[in-house]
């Protein structure tokens, strides 16, 4: 199969040690032969991440009977490798005219699939579908609301968390976008709004949706597992196709298809917004009134928020270090020849990212701790035996 194309040729020349020819199973590569020092540590976060979120969903189902998470983690590396040999060789399905190469990937440590696919990148949607899936799951919205609202609060989360790197990885070299496919326009700061509401927005949606539908507690287990994973995998990309159908008709309606797309993300992104907020205030709330409404395995559960807030911390650090270059970018180029990002959005991310961590643990009350400070206030509260 034809694997050498001029387009792949064409994006690939700004990058290091990329090959068109590349092993079509795996490719090692020294990790100080990369193009710079942040591809392993991105590499590494979220590798490392991979393996944790697997730990955990496997002891949360043994102790909870709860197969969500584990769904949740494998639906997002099979979802993902479903579609991604299409974005990387449009040629061997007939669209390369229609969807065209949208992105090429840098050299990682590990590359997959003819050196197209980073190892990274099969970790970054179950690491970040994981965090957001327990960070929503930990403040009791999965409870007391229905299985939309859930899903678009994790589907926020992720949108949150997925934001803060999105607009950095082209600076630091991860990845190049194709500016010059029909699907790159309109962009936000050179992101293709396109991309981020099908992958920052419904993919995620999508995934949590179909996993709250399906899966429920006890968990039947076994293969019941690997049907829900196939099921969700498969699932999500109707929901996708629902995502696109808005701009599609103004498109047929004679309006303008670009104008589309953009008021069909951010919308989508709003109304995340807004439900999150409300949903997170909502539970927040009933969390403070009755700590009884949250199961003590919840309320012990610290996994997801140092998951986070480890992210937060990497994330930082790579993007302090690339503010001399983003600052001294010309045209949007930065001096390495990366194409610069929306760090504006990026802060608004982090922030949100924070806020919605914080929001997932304060107001959190133990009353299997406080009770016996509320037996001990009771007991003080009697009247005091009279003298023999």
């Amino acid at each position: 199969m034809q694997t050498c194309t001029a387009e792949y040729l064409r994006l690939s020349e700004t990058l290091t040690g990329v090959r068109c020819d590349g092993n079509a199973f795996v490719t090692f590569t020294n990790p100080a032969n990369l193009a710079n020092w942040t591809l392993p540590v991105i590499e590494a976060t979220l590798v490392v991440g991979l393996v944790a979120c697997l730990i955990h969903a496997i002891r949360w189902y043994r102790a909870t009977r709860d197969a969500s998470n584990l769904v949740v983690w494998c639906s997002g590396i099979l979802a993902l490798l479903l579609v991604e040999p299409i974005a990387y060789f449009p040629q061997w399905f007939g669209i390369e005219d229609e969807l065209g190469l949208t992105f090429a990937h840098n050299m990682f440590t590990v590359q997959f699939l003819y050196g197209r696919l980073p190892l990274y990148i099969i970790a970054m949607y179950p690491v970040y579908l994981y965090v957001a899936y327990t960070l929503v799951q930990r403040t009791g919205i999965f409870k007391r609301y229905n299985v939309f609202v859930s899903a678009a609060c994790v589907a926020f989360v992720f949108h949150c968390l997925y934001q803060i790197v999105d607009g950095l990885g082209p600076q630091m070299k991860w990845w190049v976008w194709n500016q010059e496919v029909s699907t790159a326009h309109p962009s936000f700061s050179g992101i293709p709004l396109l991309n981020m509401s099908a992958f920052s927005v419904m993919l995620p949606f999508g995934i949590a949706l179909v996993t709250r539908w399906l899966c429920t507690v006890p968990h039947r287990g076994g293969w019941y597992i690997v049907r829900d994973v196939v099921m969700t995998s498969v699932l999500v990309w109707p929901v996708l196709f629902v995502g696109s159908i808005p701009p599609t008709i103004l498109d047929l309606l004679g309006g303008s298809l670009l104008v589309g797309r953009a008021v069909s993300a951010w919308t989508y992104v709003a109304i995340l917004a807004v439900v999150t907020v409300a949903a997170f205030w909502g539970a927040y709330r009933a969390r403070r009134s009755d700590p009884t409404l949250l199961p003590e395995p919840l309320a012990r559960e610290w996994f997801p928020v140092v998951c986070s807030a480890v992210y937060l911390v990497v994330a930082a650090v790579l993007w302090i270090s690339a503010l001399p270059d983003y600052f001294a970018a010309v045209d949007g180029v930065a001096p390495n020849g990366g194409r610069i990002g929306p760090l504006p959005y990026a802060i608004t991310a982090y922030v949100a990212s924070a806020l919605l961590t914080v929001g997932s643990f304060v107001g959190v009350r133990r009353p299997w701790a406080s009770a016996p400070t509320e037996r001990v206030r009771r007991d003080s509260e009697l009247p005091a035996p009279s003298a023999s």
